[in-house]
């Protein structure tokens, strides 16, 4: 499944966030927070990482195929693919397999994986090296220090959805927003919000120059075909925009 998110500025497509589902045959739709931990277990994420990688190419060059824009895709990465030695250089073969140029894929860490585990660090840089782009997910959640993101060669934070869903409710997650999009525009980094679900939390991530944004209010996860539509009615939800 593919989440869009869109440009807050520039009012358009962005990106599509690669969101693995498992339509397991008794069990129905298996969602990340139960599919990911087992496969974790089982040593399957390794194969599984690759597959997701594989299947995003191809939907990129299909996408493309179909005279679509080209548009960046999201795939989230896990400590264990991080901590292979080759993993970077996986990655670019594929890329060359499949003809997809590397600013077109985004790879998405969680927080928490870079402050317990200092060792993928070193990935990173391989990864910037490759030339795809390097975001920070669910930034916030760790509640840590931030000095270390000065010391990180990425391109953007993804501010962790419990903050978003409090914007008019809670103040003080209110400032913990504009802190950290304080931050990332003083390092130069691109600042995101996902989990975005209602008008409120729209206009105030707008007002406080967020670049990006993703959430139920925009769309829900949704198949690769049906991401032709979204493209076709991106200027609806201009329209909208403007009007608020």
């Amino acid at each position: 499944m593919y989440q869009p998110q869109f440009n807050v500025q520039k009012q358009q497509l962005l990106t599509a966030e690669a969101l693995i589902r498992w339509n397991h045959p008794q069990k129905g739709l298996v969602l990340p927070l139960d599919l990911i931990p087992a496969a974790e277990a089982t040593g399957l994420i390794i194969l599984l990482g690759e597959w997701v990688i594989n299947e995003v190419c191809k939907q990129h060059q299909a996408w493309r195929a179909a005279g679509l824009p080209p548009i960046r895709i999201a795939i989230n990465v896990s400590m264990y693919q991080l901590r292979q030695l080759n993993f970077a250089s996986n990655l670019q073969q594929i890329l060359l397999v499949h003809d997809v140029a590397a600013q077109y894929i985004e790879i998405e860490i969680a927080e928490t994986i870079l402050l317990a585990h200092h060792g993928v660090l070193p990935m990173i840089n391989e990864l910037k090296r490759v030339g795809v782009r390097v975001v920070i997910d669910d930034f916030g959640s760790a509640h840590s220090s931030m000095n270390y993101l000065k010391e990180l060669h990425i391109d953007g934070l993804k501010i962790d959805p419990s903050f978003v869903k409090n914007i008019a409710k809670i103040e003080h997650d209110e400032w913990v927003i504009k802190a950290i999009i304080a931050i990332a525009k003083s390092l130069n980094f691109n600042v995101f919000a996902e989990g975005v679900e209602t008008q409120n939390q729209l206009n105030f991530l707008q007002n406080h120059q967020c670049d990006g944004l993703q959430g139920y209010h925009f769309s829900r996860p949704i198949p690769a075909e049906s991401v032709t539509t979204v493209f076709k009615h991106a200027y609806t939800i201009n329209e909208e925009w403007s009007r608020h």
